[in-house]
């Protein structure tokens, strides 16, 4: 009769095998499959893992191995799949740990930049970009260029999303060509989309849609059902800023079905969002403020501190045209008091923005005077084509301020 731990280990391998091959699906365009593999298994994939955590200290190369495996087998799934916190974060400290013991280099650096994305997700983006610069120059020593464009494109990600977007087209740039170099379509096509998102945060949005579209193109090629519905997302949020609501409903519709049918509910909570505000151009505000209250919903679940962020800035738009003026300034507070706590410069600039007007329509110059110039600042280190526009009608109200306070 076996003993008890190569009883373990025989389950753990078989299941270590199940994952990867649903994480296999996954990653080669057949995303429902590989989900409903996985959660087939996951009882018995999440019982393995248990025992091999609980073993990892006594430094048994075997299960240091296993526990490798199982990081490499949900390294897209455990995304979707795991809670951030409870969950994907202490596996992914397990796969580095793991890999530091066995000295294996290329592990090392694919826990490095697993763990730099769960961070980036919780909205700690210091860390993030502190593992992603471990993660690029181990990528460096070791010849990794697969790793080091990865790497390259998810630090780009975390750059945007603190408005340092220098940096970021830099990173996204050089992603770009290295995967050009490796014959890469599915990476090219992402690095189009991470060009055109931040040309439509600072403003450029047809240069943005051309990216978008590029990237579209190449996911429908090449199967690539999360791509292609991420693309259709971000389409449906430029056009949203081209005031083109129509296109807007329609690529953010086509959007969430793909999205739902693999799974991924952080991206249909993005997407939305993006739905919401085409409803909302459109004029039809309750439409909107269902999908934003879903949006929200989803947010809290999956503990998406960013999304919840916009859910919230998104309800304070729609309150705000339907009058409920105070019911919008309460949502946009919520929403920049999270922007602050994660670091999220550009939604803190564009809620700040939005509660200004708020206060400046109800008479409190000081109040909006005081967020506005947190989003004129914003602006100006972005070189927003409106920056001078906006700078100006703030010196317009510090002018009314001074006016009514000489009056007094």
């Amino acid at each position: 009769m076996p003993s008890r731990r190569i009883s373990d280990l025989r389950h753990a391998r078989y299941y270590a095998r199940r994952c990867a091959e649903a994480e296999q699906q996954y990653r080669d365009g057949r995303q429902e499959r590989g989900l409903a593999l996985f959660d087939q298994e996951r009882a018995q994939i999440d019982r393995a893992w248990s025992r091999l955590v609980s073993q990892a200290h006594t430094s048994d190369s075997e299960i240091l191995v296993l526990i490798l495996a199982y990081a490499d087998a949900t390294a897209s799934i455990g995304e979707i799949r795991y809670r951030l916190h409870e969950e994907r974060i202490p596996r992914l400290e397990a796969q580095l740990a793991a890999a530091r013991k066995l000295k294996n280099r290329r592990a090392e650096g694919q826990a490095l930049g697993n763990l730099a994305l769960a961070f980036a997700y919780a909205g700690k983006y210091e860390q993030a970009i502190a593992y992603y610069v471990q993660r690029i120059a181990l990528a460096r020593l070791i010849g990794d260029r697969r790793g080091e464009g990865v790497a390259l494109a998810n630090l780009g990600c975390a750059y945007k999303d603190q408005g340092a977007y220098r940096e970021a087209l830099l990173c996204h740039q050089q992603a770009l060509e290295i995967a050009q170099e490796l014959g890469d379509a599915r990476a090219e096509g992402a690095q189009y989309g991470n060009l055109g998102n931040i040309f439509q945060v600072i403003g450029y949005y047809r240069r943005a849609i051309d990216f978008l579209e590029r990237h579209l193109a190449i996911a429908r090629r090449v199967g690539d059902r999360r791509g292609e519905g991420n693309a259709l997302s971000n389409l449906a949020l430029a056009y949203n800023s081209c005031r083109d609501y129509q296109k807007g409903v329609i690529y953010a519709t086509e959007a969430l079905e793909i999205l739902r049918s693999i799974g991924d509910r952080r991206a249909e909570g993005n997407t939305l969002t993006n739905l919401g505000g085409a409803y909302l151009g459109l004029g039809n505000y309750n439409q909107a403020i269902a999908c934003f209250e879903q949006q929200l919903m989803i947010a809290q679940e999956i503990g998406d501190l960013r999304g919840a962020s916009a859910a919230l800035g998104s309800l304070g738009v729609a309150y705000k045209r339907l009058g409920n003026i105070a019911a919008a300034i309460d949502s946009y507070e919520q929403a920049l008091a999270i922007d602050r706590q994660i670091g999220e410069h550009s939604a803190e600039a564009i809620d700040s923005w939005n509660l200004g007007l708020l206060y400046e329509q109800q008479g409190d110059l000081h109040r909006a005077i005081e967020r506005i110039q947190v989003y004129v600042d914003f602006a100006q280190s972005v070189n927003h084509p409106d920056a001078e526009r906006d700078a100006r009608w703030l010196e317009t109200l510090r002018r009314r301020l001074g006016e009514l306070e000489a009056q007094e």
